[in-house]
């Protein structure tokens, strides 16, 4: 259930994403990326607690 409005290209957006999550390449990459994001959130605190 949608938590506001959705736009008219929603649907599209939706079936683009869902089509991209079967590629084994698509997800090692989102993958990829989210554990770099999650390592520079990681040295930023390390480097805020000095």
């Amino acid at each position: 259930m949608p938590m506001g409005p959705q736009s008219e290209l929603a649907p599209i957006l939706l079936e683009l994403v869902a089509k991209r999550l079967h590629e084994k390449a698509y997800v090692q990459l989102l993958k990829r990326h989210y554990k770099e994001f999650r390592e520079a959130l990681t040295a930023t605190k390390r480097t805020k607690q000095l």
